[in-house]
């Protein structure tokens, strides 16, 4: 029964940061500025969310104490499943729904480079176009989550550890 209720709470902390990745990234592709303020409110909430579920493991799941490393990998997991979840989301998003977003985006991004008066080769601009197709763009939405997935775990892990008191047995 209790590890059944630890599954829901993994799980339930999957679906709810997986769900604000997913929000952020769609409200960042509407040219609105109320939803740019949402997707950082979003951002906020998501990094308020892993404490919060972090904090809870470890205080109804790890008996109110948790190492480092137990509470980086508890927030690291959700974290990064709740990317791939938003990576789902994204792929779905400029390959099926919003087909000339990544168009529109790379677009910009060459006006961008043209502004600042950086010349592109034909090779570059290969890469440039093979990056931004909806595939590889998810692959590369999960291996920087990744990395963001491991620095706020990091600090989330120094903040919510608890070790045992030196005066208990």
């Amino acid at each position: 029964m209790i590890e059944k209720l630890k599954q829901s709470r993994l799980v339930n902390g999957i679906l709810l940061i997986g769900g604000l990745l997913s929000i952020k990234f769609l409200f960042s592709t509407i040219q609105n500025p109320i939803l740019s303020i949402l997707s950082i409110i979003a951002s906020i909430a998501i990094i308020y969310f892993l404490y919060r579920a972090t904090a809870l493991h470890r205080d109804h799941d790890c008996d109110g104490k948790i190492s480092f490393g137990s509470a980086f990998y508890f927030s690291f997991r959700l974290y990064a499943v709740g990317s791939i979840i938003s990576s789902l989301v994204t792929f779905i998003y400029t390959g099926f729904i919003n087909t000339e977003y990544l168009e529109l985006f790379t677009s910009q991004l060459f006006k961008a480079y043209e502004s600042m008066g950086i010349k592109i080769d034909d090779r570059t601009y290969e890469y440039i176009q093979l990056f931004f197709k909806p595939s590889s763009f998810a692959f590369f939405s999960i291996f920087s989550s990744l990395f963001v997935s491991a620095f706020w775990s990091l600090i989330i892990a120094a903040i919510v550890k608890k070790d045992k008191n030196v005066f208990e047995a």
